[in-house]
């Protein structure tokens, strides 16, 4: 499963770095903000002014650039599946006659990683969700402010300042287990079909972003588990080809599939391509 994440990596690093950035390149800031100092703030613009929607000066750090990123990893286990109730379902002509052959450390560790798996409180989950879980704040409790001198105030949070032409997500499907073997998780991900990254966006001092909206272009899927399987790809067809129709690529094998294969499909890698803004524009 990790192959296919790999292999883009590889391609994108084997491509002329300017294209790569201008093509998929998220250009993200990170920012620490305090929310003693922000409250703080708030209170002295009420009382200089009374306007009670001044904008407070940022306390905690200034804002810091990252190094562009071309692959959004977003996570779907919030907890470990250590201790969870687990159903196995191992094949038995997968294991016939090779599990036998291995001591009882070594055939455990076989039969967590040839696991399908799906834990019992994992719900579906939507991807603007895990989109909008990666550009949450995250509190540093050991973190002192600069401005109160204080600890267990500060949140960090990261957002984009620069969107991609085409948008690239790769759903981390590793659970971690006991042992310190992952497995597969075969969560429920609801691919939507357009994304909208303008809640996330912070102005900077580049030009504003063409659009915000982002359609699903493409997706690998992976079948089987983390000790082995197959990728396979669905692709949409652009409007002069076809409009709202899918292809499947497995291999040397391409044909047309229903939408609603495509739908119940378990990706882990996904395409958005960048809308235009005028399609945009007319939908609103």
């Amino acid at each position: 499963m990790e192959d296919a994440n790999s292999l883009i990596v590889d391609i994108l690093n084997g491509m002329d770095p300017q294209l790569v950035n201008s093509t998929f390149g998220v250009r993200l800031q990170s920012r620490i903000t305090c929310k003693r100092c922000e409250e703080a703030e708030k209170q002295r613009a009420k009382a200089a002014d009374g306007e009670t929607n001044s904008s407070p000066k940022e306390k905690g750090g200034a804002p810091r650039p990252l190094p562009m990123e071309t692959v959004l990893s977003l996570g779907l286990t919030e907890q470990s599946y250590e201790g969870a109730d687990v159903k196995k379902n191992i094949g038995k002509e997968e294991t016939e006659g090779v599990l036998d052959k291995l001591d009882q450390k070594t055939r455990r560790i076989v039969e967590l990683m040839t696991i399908h798996t799906r834990a019992q409180h994992a719900s579906s989950v939507d991807v603007s969700d895990l989109v909008e879980r990666y550009f949450q704040k995250e509190h540093i409790p050991d973190y002192r402010c600069s401005g109160c001198k204080l600890k267990g105030e500060c949140f960090k949070e990261v957002n984009p300042t620069r969107l991609p032409k085409v948008l690239i997500l790769q759903l981390k499907r590793f659970a971690p287990i006991s042992l310190g073997v992952q497995i597969k998780s075969h969560r429920k991900v609801n691919v939507t079909e357009t994304l909208n990254l303008k809640p996330f966006h912070l102005a900077s001092d580049e030009k504003v972003a063409e659009s915000y909206a982002y359609k699903l272009s493409s997706m690998v899927v992976h079948d089987g588990g983390m000790g082995g399987g197959h990728n396979m790809c669905y692709v949409r067809l652009p409007p002069s080809e076809g409009g709202d129709k899918w292809m499947w690529f497995s291999d040397r094998h391409i044909g047309p599939v229903p939408k609603a294969e495509v739908e119940a499909a378990e990706p882990y890698i996904l395409f958005y391509t960048m809308e235009e803004k005028a399609d945009t524009d007319s939908g609103q």
